[in-house]
């Protein structure tokens, strides 16, 4: 697989559904440390 051409197809037929991943990854991530991620932003 060609890391360039799957980012391009994906973005033409599965934006919605990698969007979703990642931004569910990167909530996990914020949830998981509150003091790195998530602290300083409500704050700010």
């Amino acid at each position: 697989m060609r890391p360039g051409t799957d980012e391009f197809v994906t973005t033409q037929h599965g934006a919605s559904r990698r969007d979703f991943l990642k931004a569910g990854g990167a909530l996990v991530v914020s949830f998981a440390m509150p003091g790195c991620a998530v602290g300083p932003a409500p704050r700010a």
